[in-house]
């Protein structure tokens, strides 16, 4: 036997009077009665009243499932996770946890946590202002925990299905023609050159470019090797997975760029930095922005663009020069040829003519229906 008990709060300084359901229900271990918190929400507490029904029914109350408090399961799951990621990755789903995710289902448990509940938590964040693009990471975070709660037996069914978080807008992309290209290198010099010549030339990452050794540089392959990345919170870091560990083309002209450079600073040691401080440590990327590639920007009369676009110019670049998707993916260093596409797809020449070509080629027009006929027009003017 179970029923519903809701409670009344009065308003506080800080929170408007609420009514918080609760299920009471008499525990068949210890045959006293007990009751069990399920939020605002009377829909809650009713799939709550339910599940504990069923338990109790089939006999398995408190036996075969334990039901967590979300906070000491979320505790689990990050100590699980930081073997599993790297730590600039364990580092994210730790700020999200905490900043969004755990303020909301605190007082908790894993049953609790219903679709229902999923739908408030993502009208929560909306409410509070943060980004579609943030809401979309914080969701993510949720789902995996979520996840690894039904693998462990702790949930019977995914509470997000169904549920989708706020659409993210695509910010168009932004990058260099050739000739822009041509006068940027044109109007900058020392380290900032070299930089934009090896992000445009490459597409590798900011903290791909901070990273690189001397000894990344294969000349006899013509090759550079990407391995590793820089952060100021992480320092460096082994890139995360097989795709992202890759090798890149060295074309000529930057290999020159790399051994007038390798000349001029005295012949570093293989493990030495290619763009290192006067100290030996990574630039400062912030100053590297502000300080090198923005007034080399201005100096060249282009617009604004963020460092990252270089990396868009690369592709753009090799596009028009012939390249294909899966060779574009690889040297950029993407997890599959649909993020590839989704990216530059629309950069491809040609795409919807090389379709339109061979349709036709295998359905060609038969002189029985070669004939043009004029639909009859609707009423309104329209074809039909």
């Amino acid at each position: 036997m179970s029923y519903i008990h809701p409670r009344k709060y009065r308003a506080t300084r800080n929170r408007p009077e609420r009514t918080v359901y609760y299920v009471r229900f008499k525990n068949p271990i210890t045959g006293r009665w007990t009751e069990r918190r399920a939020g605002e929400r009377r829909k809650d507490a009713e799939a709550l009243k339910r599940r504990i029904d069923e338990e109790i029914a089939k006999g398995t109350f408190g036996k075969e499932k334990k039901d967590p408090s979300f906070s000491e399961f979320a505790s689990q799951y990050l100590e699980d996770k930081k073997a599993e990621l790297k730590p600039s990755t364990y580092k994210d789903y730790r700020q999200v946890l905490g900043n969004h995710i755990l303020p909301f289902f605190k007082r908790t448990h894993l049953s609790q946590v219903t679709p229902a509940r999923v739908q408030d938590f993502l009208r929560h964040l909306q409410k509070k202002g943060v980004s579609p693009a943030t809401t979309g990471k914080v969701y993510r975070v949720l789902k995996s925990l979520l996840r690894r709660a039904i693998a462990l037996e702790y949930l019977d069914r995914d509470p997000t299905i169904g549920i989708r978080p706020p659409r993210v807008e695509r910010k168009e992309m932004d990058f260099l023609e050739r000739d822009e290209v041509e006068a940027l290198l044109e109007a900058s010099e020392g380290d900032i050159h070299d930089i934009i010549a090896l992000a445009v030339f490459t597409g590798m990452r900011q903290g791909e470019i901070l990273a690189l050794r001397w000894q990344d540089i294969d000349y006899r392959n013509g090759i550079i090797r990407v391995v590793r990345s820089f952060s100021p919170a992480n320092g460096f870091s082994d890139l995360k997975s097989e795709k992202s560990r890759r090798a890149v083309p060295l074309i000529p002209r930057l290999a020159d760029i790399f051994q007038k450079r390798y000349e001029s600073m005295g012949r570093p040691d293989p493990d030495s930095l290619v763009f290192p401080t006067e100290a030996g440590t990574p630039k400062d990327r912030n100053n590297l922005i502000s300080r090198e590639f923005e007034p080399a920007l201005l100096s060249a009369g282009i617009r604004k663009i963020r460092f990252h676009d270089l990396r868009h110019t690369y592709a753009s670049l090799a596009i028009a020069s012939g390249a294909d998707p899966k060779g574009l993916q690889s040297v950029l260093g993407y997890s599959s040829i649909t993020v590839t596409m989704d990216t530059y797809g629309h950069l491809f020449p040609g795409h919807m003519e090389s379709i339109t070509r061979g349709l036709d080629g295998m359905f060609p027009v038969s002189n029985k229906e070669s004939k043009v006929v004029s639909l009859p027009r609707r009423r309104d003017g329209g074809e039909e």
